[in-house]
């Protein structure tokens, strides 16, 4: 298919060939714009769905804080969507810090479980669980709970030791930054050199450049990420880059499969920018017969983000999917084809000459076919970038001023609205100076090109961050913690409050109580009450259940509105000693 790109030699036109532009009224650009407004609104319309995106702890095997008479042969944990146990580990440290697991980890029943084995082991007193795993859309979580063996003592584990190295991290995010460079320039450049550049002209060698170094740059992100993905998911340092167990786990992994498919994507289609003409050849493009196979290249390259991404977990898959393909390669063409544009306007000495007329003119009529193409693809980034907000923050204002996933994603719409702006302005200049010889208009556009790539980079760095940021909607469903000092007067310790989530709906509330010494303990009594006062709602009980030593659960708590709750724990330690300790809770 790909080698049905060859062009026929044609003769080599002449300098002074011009190529007729079609005017175009001003109320085409102004329909156009009312129409991505009502794209938008159409797309914002309708209620939010919640969308889980990193995995999410579900239960524990044993229970979180259980009191066992005897040590498990395994231990386990349970996760809200798939994850990959190549990359994931769960540590078992004993009451006196050492390790007691068997050293590996794998799926237990079903992919949504990973299990570890237990030495024999005699020692009684508290053991911690430390686990890190990798969820569906190639992003690491970490956590870690205990459970005792006879009497509990105080856990003495190193769990911090699982963060992760900030090396490989930025090393990581880097490389999805020049990934997604890549993309653009490739797929956008020869986009615009397919379809923009007039025909009657060869195309400029500085745009072919750039398409190849897009391709390249791709390339080596890849790979790059292929490398790394192995040490980012498993918490590891630099030195692991180059392991071969590591990356072998990474193939066995979704985003090993999708950036290896990416690889060989690019090495077989190397040949496509190879029938691009240049200056100084004797061919000329052919838009008809090679954006197809253009497009039929671009897409399965979008795919492998969207099939590693946020968008390949939660709810309406299918759609997410088709939804941030068409995004990827809408962005590739809008700011591949605007940096294209770029590169023909700035002045190069030993290339070709701006200066001349022809030139010059040449480049307008690009940059006025390129202004059609990049409204086109502004509907289709404002359609499908409403999507993807609505689907991982409901658009809620919670969801998108208090958590880092919707502030990120507020700094990336403004800098899409300002790039918008501006290409309308150069829209406006293009068809207002028809008639103007193209030196002078490329020069009133060019600080305006400039303008929007400088805009363009800052995006792709936001988009970027925010690509490993955990969504809004999870966000929000994390547990809230809080703890509570109490003092009977003889007696001091901590009441902790778990609350997961603290959203309307079913929830679940852990007590834990603490002495002095941070060590669980039992009380005579504990009560747990929610009150609503701006509905003037509750006191409401809170059915409370022993889970252990100075750990309570509740069951079938239903939390009916959101709003700040105010959440009282009563604490009875002996028969004449009681205190009473509150906190809020934002339910949203």
């Amino acid at each position: 298919m790909l080698f049905a790109i060859h062009c026929p030699p044609v003769r080599k036109p002449t300098r002074r060939q011009r190529v007729p532009e079609r005017p175009r009224s001003g109320r085409t650009g102004r329909r156009r714009a009312a129409a991505v407004l009502l794209g938008v609104l159409f797309a914002l319309a309708g209620p939010a769905t919640a969308a889980q995106a990193h995995a999410s702890l579900v239960a524990t095997t044993p229970g979180a804080s259980a009191r066992l008479s005897t040590l498990p042969r395994q231990v386990g944990a349970t996760f809200s969507e798939p994850v990959e146990a190549g990359l994931g580990s769960m540590k078992v440290y004993g009451p006196d810090g050492s390790r007691v697991d068997a050293g590996t980890s794998r799926h237990g029943a079903s992919d949504r479980e990973i299990v570890a084995g237990v030495r024999n082991a005699s020692a009684h007193g508290t053991y911690t669980v430390a686990w890190r795993v990798v969820s569906a859309d190639s992003h690491p979580v970490q956590g870690a709970f205990t459970f005792s063996v006879g009497t509990p003592t105080r856990p003495s584990a190193p769990v911090a030791s699982d963060a992760g190295s900030p090396v490989v991290s930025a090393l990581h995010a880097s490389a999805r930054l020049a990934a997604y460079s890549g993309y653009a320039l490739m797929i956008g450049g020869a986009v615009f050199c397919l379809v923009c550049w007039p025909s009657g002209y060869l195309l400029p060698r500085r745009a072919r450049r750039l398409t190849a170094a897009g391709w390249g740059l791709l390339l080596g992100a890849t790979l790059g990420q292929l490398l790394l993905q192995g040490p980012y998911g498993s918490g590891l340092g630099p030195a692991a880059t180059f392991d071969p167990e590591v990356l072998t786990a990474t193939l066995n992994t979704r985003i090993g499969s999708a950036l290896i498919f990416r690889a060989l994507l690019l090495i077989a289609t190397a040949y496509l920018l190879l029938c691009l003409p240049w200056a100084g050849s004797t061919q000329r493009p052919r838009p008809r017969r090679a954006v197809p196979p253009l497009g039929l290249i671009a897409v399965p390259l979008a795919a492998t983000w969207a099939a590693s991404g946020h968008m390949a977990v939660g709810a309406q898959i299918p759609a997410a999917f088709l939804m941030d393909v068409v995004h990827l390669v809408a962005m590739a063409v809008w700011v591949g084809g605007l940096t294209a544009l770029l590169t023909l306007t700035v002045r190069r000495r030993g290339t070709e000459t701006p200066g001349t007329v022809d030139y010059g003119t040449a480049v307008v009529h690009a940059a006025r076919r390129f202004s059609r193409l990049a409204l086109g693809c502004v509907v289709t980034l404002a359609v499908t970038g409403a999507y993807q907000s609505w689907r991982q923050t409901g658009l809620s204002f919670d969801g998108l001023t208090t958590t880092p996933y919707g502030q990120l994603l507020l700094a990336k719409t403004g800098g899409v609205v300002l790039m918008v702006g501006l290409g309308g302005a150069a829209r406006r200049r293009l068809h207002r100076d028809r008639t103007a010889h193209g030196v002078p208009v490329l020069r009133r556009l060019r600080n305006v090109i400039v303008a929007e790539c400088a805009l363009v980079a800052a995006v792709l760095v936001i988009t970027t961050t925010l690509v490993g940021t955990r969504p809004a909607n999870d966000a929000l469903a994390l547990p809230m913690n809080a703890e509570l000092r109490y003092d009977t007067g003889t007696d001091r310790g901590t009441a902790q409050i778990v609350v997961d989530p603290p959203r309307v709906g079913p929830t679940v509330i852990h007590l834990y109580v603490l002495d002095g010494n941070g060590m669980q303990r039992a009380v005579d009594a504990a009560q747990v009450r929610l009150t609503l006062p701006s509905r003037d709602i509750g006191p409401l009980p809170v059915r409370l259940s022993p889970a252990g030593p100075g750990h309570y659960v509740s069951a079938g708590t239903v939390l009916p509105m959101a709003g700040v709750w105010r959440l009282s724990v009563s604490l009875r330690t002996s028969d004449v000693e009681m205190a009473e300790v509150s906190h809020t809770v934002e339910v949203r």
